[in-house]
């Protein structure tokens, strides 16, 4: 029987490949394309640890890229009043400018994309939910 997990992740790898070479255009890694794209996308708040979670991304890299983009004036770095131990990432008015360009441009075309293909997004999603949930539960077993 052919193992139909290869191909998911070769088409996976494919696609995070496409996200990658759109990073470049801006002079960013794929980590990096994410790390601001996930800022920008959560009300200009957002934790390192949520980031690194979300995209699977070392810690370790995400603490490089908030040195390199608060050095860039690009985020700024501030006490969480709610909890003490957590900082707060939030991109600085030039930051804004900066990701609000590929943020936009990105989300117009997966949108665009998305609305040509409602019906096979719905049945992807469900399916793939599902297919990741049972992986789960029988790999750890």
């Amino acid at each position: 029987m052919k193992n139909q997990f290869d191909d998911l992740a070769q088409l996976i790898a494919e696609f995070s490949q496409i996200y990658a070479d759109y990073a470049k255009t801006y002079q960013l890694s794929f980590n990096e394309l994410h790390f601001l794209y996930y800022i920008n996308n959560h009300n200009n708040h957002a934790h390192a640890n949520e980031i690194s979670k979300r995209w699977s991304i070392p810690k370790q890299t995400i603490n490089s890229m908030i040195n390199k983009y608060k050095n860039a004036g690009i985020i700024e770095v501030n006490n969480d009043p709610d909890d003490k131990r957590k900082k707060i990432l939030s991109l600085t008015p030039n930051g804004q400018k900066f990701v609000g360009n590929f943020v936009d441009e990105l989300t117009s075309t997966e949108l665009a994309v998305q609305k040509n293909h409602l019906k096979d997004f719905a049945e992807l999603l469900t399916a793939f939910k599902k297919i990741k949930d049972d992986f789960k539960v029988n790999l750890n077993k």
